[in-house]
C-alpha cells in the first residue's frame, strides 16, 4: 500500500497537493491529517465525497511500502511507517537537515508545493475537474499570500494560469481564503484592536500583542492576517497564552523582518512573511520582552536596512525664502527639475515644486517670493534615517523631493521619487527571465578546461552546502564573448573554510587573507591542474565594504551576495553567475541593471559616492571605456569631473599601481589620452601630461620593442622635462631603481648631439651605454627615433655588447702583470680596438696587448 501524507493543522497547500500528488500517482491513497485548518474543513465538508481523500481510520489492513510526503520534511508518527517503507517527500522549503539516504527528497524552493505539483500535471497532460483545479489552486493561493508574499515566483503565476484554464472556480478561491471571524475570533481581533503595542525601530512599524485565553481556540492566524490588513504594519507578533500552551503567531509585510527566523529562534518556524511557534519554558511577560528583543536585533542587523545617505545626492540647487518668483523662473525652466529645497539663513524650512512656481506664473503671481508659495512643514531627513521612514515622508508630504538636512537643519542633498524607484528595482532584479549562460557559452569563451574546473568546483560547493556564485569580470567578459582566465568566486559562508576543505580534496596549495575573507587556490599539484587552466582562483567570503574616509582602504565585513556586489565599482562588474545548486548552474543575477549597460555600452557607477569611496576607479573607468569600447556614462563623468580634487589624497603606490594596470592593455595610448583629456593625469600631479607625440611613441615602441609596461613608463616619463620627471615618479612612489632608470634614459636623450656625431667611434659609443639598463636604452632609443644616436643604439643593443675578447686575467697574469687597476684598462683598450676594427682577430688582439705591454701603458 502507497500513502499520500502531509502535515497537522493542514493548510490549502497541503491538501491541495496531496490531491495533485494522487492525480500523477493514482495507486497512492491520500490520507487526510486529523488536524485541518477551517478553511480547508469547510471546504471538505462540501466537497469531501467527490474527493479522493480517506481518513486515517478507513484506510485498507494492508503493508505499508511507501509514503509520498508533501509540503513538509517531517515524517509524522504513523502507524506501518519503518524503516523498510520507502519515502519520498516533495516539498518548496529549503531542506532543514540532511536526509537519509533511503529518503528520496524532491525540492524546489518556491511559493507552494502545489505549483511544483500543477506543473508535472501540465506536463503529463493530466485532464482536471474544476473542483480539483480549484482546491490545487487554492493552495497556491494561499501559500503565496495571492501572489503578493516576496516568495511567489513566475512558476506560481504560470501554475495557476494553468489551473485557471482547468476550470479553477476563482470565486470559490475568494470565498474560502477570506473567511468571517467566528464569535471568540472576533473577541480576540477586538481585544488585540485595543490593546496592541507599536514601536518605531528603524522606521519599521512593529505591533505585538499578547493575552490569556480560557480554552484553546483554532485558527489564530485568521485573527493575525485581519489584524495585518487592519493596521498595515512592517510585521506582527500575537502571544496568546491558552491553559497548556503558549501560541506565538508571526506575520510580516517587508522582507526586512524575517519572521520564520524569529519563529525559529523560538522552537519554530514558518515562511518569511507568515511563522508560528508554541513556546515553552516561559512566561507570557517574559515572552514579550523576548520577541521584541528579537525582531529589534534583527531589524538593526538587517541587510535590507539601507538608509538615505546610500541613495541620496550631494548638494542641490537651493532658493532663499524671499528671492521673488520672477527672477528665479528662467532658471527653474533650465535645470527641468521638480523640486527645490527652500533656506532661511541657511536652514531648509520647505520645498518650492516647479509646478507650483510655474502655476502662480499663469496666474500673473510672479511678484510673489518663494517662501509664499513654497510647501512648508516637516520634510527633511537625515543621512541616518532609513529607507522606509524616506518613503514614509514622500507619502505624508506627497513630494518627490526630500531635502536632506544635518542636525542644524542645513542641506546635505537630496533624495528624489527617481532615487528611491531605482532602488526598489535594485532589489527586484529580473534574477529569473530565463536570462543564463550555458556551458556551451562558457566553453565557446573559456575553454573546456576552465569550464569543467569551474563545474567541479560548482559540485564541490554543493556537496558542501554552501552557496556560490561566479562574479565579476569573467561573467562580463563571456557576455562579451572575450577571454578571461581570471576567475573570480564568492562563497555565501566562509571562503577560508571553503577553500582548506578544496584543497584537502582535491589538492593544490592555499593562500589566505583572513582580514579580507579571501582564499586563494594554487593549482599546481592538485588533481585538475594542466597546461590549459588558470594558474590560481580565487575564493572571497560574500562580503560589503566601507570607507571612513574617502580614498582610504575600505572596511571589510561580511554580508549576502547581493551587498558583495554593491561594493563594486561599475554595474558592468556587477553579474554574478550562480552555480549551485547545480541545476540553476549559469542563472544570471543583476541587480543593478549590469546587462542593460552591457547592451548599450555604458561604464556607470553603483552610486554618486562611488568616486568618493575610491578615486581609483576614476582611472580603472577610463581602462574599461577604451578596453571593452564602451562610454563613460553622462552622469558618471559628471561624478568624475567633481572627484578629481581627491585623487591628490590616493597614495603613490595605489596610483601607480593602477596606471600600471592600464599600460598592461593592449594598446594603452588611447586610453592615457583620455586620461589627459578629462584632467585626470593632472589631478595626480600638474607636471604630468600625455601628448599625441606620446601616443606616437608608444606604438613605435611597441613595434620596435613589443609591449611592455616598464617600456611605456620609460617612453611616458621621459618625455617630461627631467626635473618634473623626477618629481612625478617620486609621487608615484615607482622606486629607487625604476627613478635611476629613467634618469639615465633622460640622459641619454639629452645628450642626442654628442651621441650623433659622425666622428664618435664605436667603442666611445659603447662606452657611454655599456651598464645602462635596458629598458633605459630602448626608451632613449623610441625619442631618438630618426638620429644617429638612435642607430648607435640599436648597434650596440644588436652588436657591440656581444663582442667579446680573447684576453682575459689569466692571460695578463701570465704574461707577469700585477693584478690591479692595469687590467681593467688593459682589457678595455683591447675591446675598444676590437669595436673599432682595430684588431680584426685573435692573433691581432694579442699583437696589441703585447705592445702595449712593451710601451709601459699602465705607467
Amino acid at each position: 500500500m502507497e500513502l499520500i501524507l502531509s502535515h497537522e493543522n493542514a493548510d490549502f497547500d497541503a491538501v491541495g497537493s496531496m490531491l495533485a500528488a494522487h492525480k500523477l500517482y493514482p495507486h497512492a491513497i491520500p490520507v487526510l491529517p486529523e488536524r485541518l485548518n477551517r478553511n480547508v474543513a469547510g471546504f471538505l465538508a462540501l466537497f469531501a465525497s467527490v474527493l479522493p481523500f480517506v481518513e486515517r481510520e478507513d484506510l485498507p489492513d494492508e503493508r505499508l511500502t511507501s509514503v509520498i510526503l508533501t509540503d513538509t520534511q517531517q515524517i509524522p508518527p504513523f502507524k506501518g511507517i519503518t524503516k523498510r517503507v520507502k519515502i519520498r517527500i516533495i516539498d518548496h522549503h529549503p531542506l532543514k537537515k540532511p536526509l537519509s539516504p533511503k529518503i528520496e527528497y524532491e525540492g524546489e524552493v518556491i511559493g507552494a508545493v502545489s505549483t511544483l505539483l500543477a506543473e508535472r500535471l501540465q506536463v503529463a497532460q493530466i485532464r482536471l475537474s474544476s473542483l480539483e483545479a480549484t482546491l490545487i489552486a487554492l493552495g497556491i493561493y494561499e501559500d503565496t499570500g495571492s501572489f503578493q508574499f516576496s516568495n511567489t515566483t513566475p512558476r506560481d503565476l504560470k501554475a495557476a494560469a494553468y489551473l485557471r484554464g482547468q476550470g479553477a472556480d476563482l470565486d470559490m478561491i475568494s470565498r474560502f481564503l477570506d473567511l468571517p471571524l467566528n464569535s471568540a475570533q472576533q473577541g480576540l481581533y477586538e481585544y488585540f484592536v485595543r490593546s496592541l503595542e507599536t514601536r518605531n525601530i528603524e522606521g519599521y512599524s512593529v505591533m505585538v500583542g499578547a493575552t490569556r485565553i480560557d480554552e484553546r481556540m483554532g485558527e489564530l492566524s485568521v485573527v493575525a492576517n485581519k489584524l495585518m490588513d487592519t493596521f498595515d504594519p512592517t510585521a506582527l507578533f500575537l502571544l496568546i497564552q491558552s491553559p497548556d500552551m503558549l501560541n506565538l503567531i508571526c506575520r510580516s509585510g517587508d522582507d526586512a523582518v524575517n519572521v520564520a527566523e524569529i519563529a525559529r529562534q523560538l522552537g519554530g518556524g514558518g515562511h518569511l512573511r507568515a511563522a508560528a511557534a508554541v513556546l515553552r519554558e516561559i512566561e507570557l511577560p517574559d515572552a514579550v520582552v523576548q520577541v521584541w528583543q528579537l525582531v529589534t536585533t534583527q531589524i538593526q542587523d538587517s541587510q535590507h536596512i539601507l538608509r538615505v545617505s546610500d541613495l541620496m545626492s550631494y548638494g542641490a540647487k537651493v532658493f532663499e525664502v524671499k528671492t521673488p518668483l520672477r527672477e528665479i523662473m528662467p532658471l527653474i525652466s533650465r535645470l527641468g527639475h521638480e523640486g527645490y529645497p527652500v533656506v532661511e539663513n541657511g536652514r531648509v524650512v520647505g520645498v518650492l515644486q516647479a509646478r507650483d512656481a510655474y502655476r502662480a506664473g499663469q496666474h500673473e503671481l510672479s511678484h510673489l517670493s518663494v517662501g509664499d508659495v513654497m510647501v512648508a512643514g516637516e520634510l527633511t531627513l537625515k543621512p541616518d534615517d532609513t529607507i522606509a521612514e524616506l518613503e514614509q515622508k514622500m507619502v505624508v508630504t506627497g513630494l518627490g523631493q526630500i531635502p536632506i538636512v544635518d542636525d542644524a537643519g542645513r542641506l546635505i542633498g537630496i533624495v528624489t521619487r527617481t532615487d528611491l524607484l531605482r532602488h526598489w528595482a535594485h532589489l527586484h532584479p529580473t534574477e529569473d527571465a530565463g536570462l543564463r549562460i550555458s556551458l556551451k557559452q562558457f566553453k565557446k569563451t573559456l575553454g573546456a578546461p576552465t569550464t569543467d574546473l569551474i563545474q567541479k568546483i560548482a559540485e564541490f560547493a554543493e556537496g558542501q552546502g554552501s552557496g556560490i556564485y561566479l562574479v565579476g569580470g569573467v561573467v562580463r567578459d563571456v557576455l562579451l564573448k572575450r577571454a578571461n582566465d581570471d576567475l573570480d568566486f564568492v562563497i555565501e559562508g566562509d571562503a577560508i573554510e571553503f577553500g582548506e576543505r578544496i584543497v584537502e580534496a582535491l589538492g593544490g596549495r592555499l593562500h589566505v587573507h583572513r582580514a579580507f575573507g579571501t582564499a586563494k587556490w594554487i593549482l599546481e599539484g592538485s588533481r585538475i591542474a594542466g597546461d590549459m587552466l588558470p594558474v590560481h582562483v580565487d575564493f572571497v567570503s560574500a562580503r560589503n565594504e566601507y570607507y571612513q574616509d574617502p580614498a582610504a582602504l575600505p572596511i571589510v565585513i561580511r554580508s549576502s551576495v547581493k551587498l558583495d556586489l554593491r561594493r563594486r565599482d561599475f554595474t558592468i562588474n556587477t553579474l554574478a553567475v550562480r552555480l549551485a545548486p547545480t541545476n540553476r548552474l549559469g542563472e544570471i543575477l543583476d541587480y543593478f541593471g549590469g546587462l542593460h549597460d552591457l547592451d548599450s555600452r555604458l561604464i556607470r557607477v553603483l552610486h554618486s559616492l562611488s568616486f568618493v569611496d575610491d578615486p581609483t576607479r576614476i582611472m580603472r573607468a577610463v581602462r574599461f571605456e577604451h578596453r571593452l569600447g564602451f562610454t563613460i556614462e553622462e552622469r558618471t563623468a559628471d561624478l568624475v569631473e567633481t572627484a578629481l580634487p581627491l585623487v591628490s589624497r590616493l597614495t603613490g603606490e595605489r596610483i601607480a599601481a593602477e596606471l600600471d594596470l592600464q599600460l598592461a592593455e593592449d594598446q594603452p595610448e588611447q586610453a592615457m589620452l583620455a586620461l589627459s583629456r578629462r584632467g585626470i593625469l593632472t589631478a595626480i600631479h600638474t607636471a604630468l601630461l600625455f601628448t599625441p607625440e606620446m601616443a606616437e611613441k608608444f606604438q613605435y615602441a611597441r613595434d620596435k620593442f613589443g609591449a611592455s609596461s616598464a617600456l611605456y613608463w620609460h617612453v611616458w616619463l621621459t618625455g617630461i622635462p627631467v626635473q618634473n620627471m623626477l618629481d612625478v615618479a617620486k609621487r608615484l612612489a615607482l622606486g629607487a631603481g625604476v627613478i635611476r632608470s629613467l634618469a639615465v634614459a633622460a640622459e641619454l636623450i639629452t645628450h642626442v648631439d654628442e651621441l650623433s656625431q659622425p666622428e664618435l667611434t664605436p667603442g666611445e659609443a659603447a662606452a657611454l651605454f655599456e651598464g645602462k639598463p635596458e629598458t633605459a636604452l630602448h626608451a632613449a632609443a623610441v625619442w631618438l627615433h630618426g638620429s644617429l644616436a638612435e642607430k648607435r643604439i640599436y648597434q650596440y643593443l644588436d652588436i657591440w655588447r656581444f663582442v667579446q675578447i680573447a684576453v682575459s686575467g689569466e692571460t695578463l697574469r701570465e704574461r707577469g702583470l700585477t693584478p690591479g687597476p692595469c687590467y681593467t684598462r688593459l682589457l678595455k683598450r683591447l675591446r675598444v680596438a676590437r669595436l673599432n676594427g682595430e684588431v680584426q682577430n685573435d692573433q691581432e688582439e694579442f699583437a696589441l696587448l703585447d705592445r702595449l705591454i712593451a710601451e709601459r701603458f699602465c705607467d
